[in-house]
């Protein structure tokens, strides 16, 4: 289901149409705007398919990280193997199109990336890429231009209300969606949401507190040692939150004194903080250590 993005759908519902599809392209956008729900929508209809049979299509192929299968954990990147196995895919024959998702092309390892721009470079007939990434800069330059670029940009709440309307959500929930579908359809879920509370609460719980009780109340986002990727997605996750509850805190105090906010703290302050947010989610995706991003972050809250 896609909620909003009606300029891209009919972008590309116009080239396919007119047979000028580029052999590649790189979804650009935030974490749960729906990058990946486009790339399966526009898969299935190249391929004349359910979107619920696509997996299952020989035409079909979608990368992403994966578990490995010996320790159960996320690997840390797509490996150079799985790249192979993409090119192998598409040197097979086909009569109509060959659609690739590869989600989260940012996590491709340097062997991978040159091996997928060896494709990129000779691309086949009918063959066509579809790339996702938070940030282009975290792909491979080479490949970024090779790729023709599509900015994925938050929707309306006007958007998430009317399909919270037509499919029977909950439209309490549409403010704190953020403009992102997939954060929305997730708070759907109560567990869900109830995560998301309480992470923005232990962020508030972190003003006025000595260094030490800081390190203490942020400890369990280090606490996942059976699958340190998954632990650091986890706090993408959770920077997140602070990020958008930093930004609503600025955008509904201005003009009010910092005695008067929830927050006690001017903002001049918090946006530092909030500058560390987006430096820590950033240099998470680059693997540096997720303690001292967040160490950094504890520094600069009063």
């Amino acid at each position: 289901m896609i909620i909003g993005h009606k300029s891209i759908i009919e972008y590309f519902d116009k080239v396919i149409a007119a047979g000028n599809l580029s052999h590649a392209y790189l979804l650009v956008g935030p974490q749960q705007v729906g990058k990946s729900t486009i790339a399966h929508y526009l898969a299935a209809k190249l391929l004349h398919v359910d979107e619920k049979k696509l997996s299952i299509h020989a035409d079909f192929s979608y990368v992403a990280r994966e578990k490995d299968p010996k320790t159960d954990k996320t690997k840390k990147n797509i490996d150079i193997a799985r790249i192979r196995e993409l090119r192998h895919f598409l040197e097979l024959s086909s009569e109509g199109y060959k659609v690739v998702v590869i989600d989260g092309a940012q996590h491709m390892s340097s062997g991978a990336a040159n091996a997928l721009l060896k494709s990129l470079e000779e691309p086949k007939a009918n063959a066509v890429l579809f790339l996702t990434t938070p940030s282009e800069h975290l792909v491979l330059s080479t490949i970024r231009s090779r790729c023709q670029k599509m900015y994925v940009d938050p929707v309306s709440d006007d958007e998430l209300l009317t399909s919270a309307r037509e499919n029977n959500m909950d439209e309490s929930l549409v403010p704190l969606a953020r403009g992102l579908p997939g954060r929305f359809v997730d708070f759907q879920d109560e567990a869900i949401r109830a995560q998301t509370e309480q992470s923005t609460q232990a962020f508030l719980n972190l003003f006025g507190k000595p260094y030490y009780e800081k390190l203490q109340l942020v400890d369990e986002y280090f606490g996942d040692k059976t699958d340190h990727i998954a632990a650091r997605d986890r706090l993408v996750s959770i920077l997140n939150d602070w990020e958008f509850l930093i930004g609503q805190h600025l955008y509904s105090t201005m003009g009010v004194s910092a005695e008067e906010s929830a927050i006690v703290c001017d903002n001049a302050t918090l946006l530092k903080i909030y500058d560390n947010v987006q430096v820590a989610k950033e240099e998470l995706q680059n693997n540096i250590h997720p303690k001292l991003l967040v160490e950094n972050i504890l520094l600069s809250i009063p």
